[in-house]
């Protein structure tokens, strides 16, 4: 076997193996777009998925799954830790897990009641911005388009926010979805920048004065304030700090 066949075989694996993580919501948001990007742009991939697709659909409805006999997940939960003898009566073990309980909400309540109005609304986009990451579906409406995009928002907020291509200046259009933060529906425009997700919040009137100015680290991710077109925005990513005020600068410039 030549080189190049060993390379070629190894890519195939590495492709099969991402197509079937993909396949599995087991990516991350980054290697989601990427893998819808190389499943647009290859016609075997593509043609691949709607086979594995398939079978998973056939396998679902024609072996139901049989549950786990409660003997063998005895066993099974025994062998890695998950049961053990207790060491000391249950209504023991009950009462610390409650005094462990209550001392947690005590502190936590001090805690969040410490916090300024600032850092609160920063927690609530960095929460919503991690809930994003990790869910099957990111953003409510996916296109690189911004008269797709734009439009989408149109009824689903109190204002309609600027939606603007920057693809090619490096950081393309993902889509848009609906955040609620203090009970207010908050829309959010998503870009990206190599595997990094920048969102974007425009502010409605009852969130504009809290949030405040200044760049900001929250949790490992920068945030970032800005005003454009005569709204208030605010930028969240764990892209580098001086590229997210790059990018901001350019939805402040553009028409």
């Amino acid at each position: 076997m030549t080189e190049d066949d060993k390379a070629q075989r190894s890519g195939g694996g590495d492709r099969r193996l991402l197509l079937h993580a993909y396949l599995d919501d087991e990516l991350s948001l980054p290697e989601t777009i990427a893998a819808r990007a190389r499943l647009g742009n290859d016609p075997a991939l593509a043609a691949e998925a709607r086979s594995v697709l398939n079978l998973k659909r056939a396998l679902r409805e024609k072996l139901p799954r049989e549950p786990v006999p409660a003997r063998l997940q005895a066993r099974i939960e025994q062998s890695i830790g998950l049961r053990r003898r207790a060491s000391r009566p249950i209504w023991m073990a009950i009462a610390a897990s409650l005094v462990v309980a209550v001392l947690g909400s005590a502190v936590a309540t001090s805690t969040f009641m410490r916090l300024g109005d600032r850092e609160r609304l920063d927690n609530a986009f960095i929460d919503n911005h991690l809930r994003a990451l990790k869910a099957t579906s990111p953003v409510d409406v996916v296109s690189t388009d911004q008269h797709t995009v734009k439009p989408w928002f149109n009824g689903k907020a109190i204002l309609s926010p600027e939606v603007v291509d920057t693809s090619a200046q490096g950081f393309p259009l993902v889509g848009g979805r609906i955040d609620v933060i203090r009970d207010t529906p908050v829309p959010v425009v998503v870009y990206s920048r190599r595997l990094h997700v920048i969102d974007v919040w425009a502010l409605p009137p009852t969130l504009e004065a809290g949030i405040g100015s200044g760049a900001r680290t929250v949790l490992g991710y920068n945030v970032l304030p800005f005003s454009a077109h005569g709204a208030r925005y605010v930028a969240a990513s764990d892209l580098a700090a001086d590229e997210l005020a790059g990018f901001a600068k350019l939805l402040q410039d553009a028409p």
